[in-house]
């Protein structure tokens, strides 16, 4: 029986700051594999971001 098997992902969520739980607006969320810079997105006022096609 062949198995499927994903080979990319997504991220996706709404950043906040740790202390007040307020919603950030406007700022980069970077993905790291190790040291390397994988994938930016910017989010806009909208406070949520989406980032697809992760290896």
């Amino acid at each position: 029986m062949p198995a499927i098997v994903q080979k990319t992902g997504k991220i996706y969520g709404q950043p906040a700051d740790t202390v007040t739980r307020q919603t950030l607006k406007a700022d980069y969320i970077t993905r790291l594999k190790g040291t390397n810079v994988q994938k930016s997105v910017f989010y806009t006022t909208s406070g949520g971001f989406s980032c697809g096609n992760l290896a």
